[in-house]
């Protein structure tokens, strides 16, 4: 779904596969990645649902939609992902203060290009179509292996 996933998944088999023979570090491998799969999964389903409530609230026009994310400030953005992630990760603390800019900025290019694919994977299903615009169906993990 993200640019990228394949690469990383390709990279953690090749190292996996230099680097030890043990079947039990190949067992963690497996671990890791389905985990990780699963998350994704998770954090996805959550984008969408947001996705779907904003489609609604532009009646369904995906450019209104994605204008009105864009317009949201750094903030509006960064306390989206931190909900999503303190729903999986109830540990998860964001940091008080802000000084460091990359993260910053990359977490604003993550959630614009996250934000895009999910409005665009709402539309394509048309799950905002439901009753007052929601829906409980939800893509399931293959559904979602379309996308990426």
């Amino acid at each position: 779904m993200f640019e990228g996933q394949q690469e990383v998944a390709a990279l953690v088999r090749v190292s996996y596969d230099v680097l030890s023979s043990d079947p039990a570090f190949g067992g963690l491998v497996r671990v890791a990645m389905a985990v990780a799969e699963r998350f994704r999964v998770a954090v996805s389903r959550d984008g969408i649902r947001l996705a779907m409530s904003l489609l609604a609230e532009c009646d369904g026009d995906l450019h209104r939609a994605q204008k009105l994310t864009r317009g949201w400030n750094v903030e509006r953005k960064s306390q989206e992902l931190t909900t999503t992630f303190q729903r999986w990760f109830p540990l998860y603390k964001p940091k008080i203060q802000r000084n460091d800019r990359e993260e910053e900025q990359a977490r604003v290019v993550f959630f614009d290009i996250a934000m895009t694919t999910w409005l665009q994977i709402a539309q394509d299903l048309r799950l905002f179509g439901g009753k007052d615009g929601s829906s409980d169906d939800l893509p399931d993990a293959a559904a979602l292996k379309r996308y990426d």
